[in-house]
């Protein structure tokens, strides 16, 4: 779909974009939101284990966001990496 394309089908549907949006949102936020706990080892370690549960499976389990997960798991590598 080329750009105008995207730009007639957004005029003729305003209500999709929103919707998507919402679904999405309400698909990675399992868990709500969480007042700062700090991460445990045991949780680190199957954050990045290989082979791992997915991320909504891991939310649920720890009691934390979608965002939360892939935000440690990328914070994780870096630290690895240096």
């Amino acid at each position: 779909m080329g750009v105008k394309e995207n730009k007639k089908y957004r005029k003729k549907y305003p209500h999709k974009r929103r919707e998507y949006r919402k679904r999405n949102y309400d698909r990675t936020l399992c868990n709500g939101w969480n007042e700062k706990k700090p991460w445990l080892p045991k949780e680190d370690k199957e954050i990045i284990r290989l082979g791992k549960p997915t991320d909504r499976i891991l939310s649920a389990k720890f009691g934390r966001s979608v965002k939360a997960i892939q935000t440690r798991r990328y914070k994780l590598k870096r630290k690895a990496k240096k």
